[in-house]
């Protein structure tokens, strides 16, 4: 797997995976995730949703496949879930919590 560190926006082809560092550690707890980064000494709370997404950045699928499956599973609309994917992951990759792959 090949990660970029491309700071240009996102769209829904890219595909994003959790950033492997000794600096990032997380947590699950009652279906809610903890994130802890050392490096940047702040901690980032993830409720269900978020670690719902957090767990399908894995570097498998882009930003739209994984919309798409959240709507089907959901029974929401494609775009709405796409725009919620789109501001969930600009908001990870922001603070260096996800890395681009490809």
């Amino acid at each position: 797997m090949t990660v970029t560190n491309n700071r240009e926006g996102l769209s829904p082809s890219t595909v994003l995976v959790h950033r492997e560092s000794p600096a990032v550690e997380y947590v699950e707890v009652d279906g809610e995730t903890v994130v802890y980064d050392c490096a940047g000494n702040a901690i980032h709370l993830l409720d269900q949703i978020g670690t719902l997404l957090w767990t399908l950045l894995d570097g498998t699928a882009s930003l739209r496949a994984t919309s798409a499956d959240l709507a089907a599973a959901f029974g929401r609309p494609p775009d709405e879930v796409l725009d919620d994917v789109m501001r969930f992951a600009t908001e990870m990759e922001a603070v260096d919590l996800v890395e681009r792959v490809g």
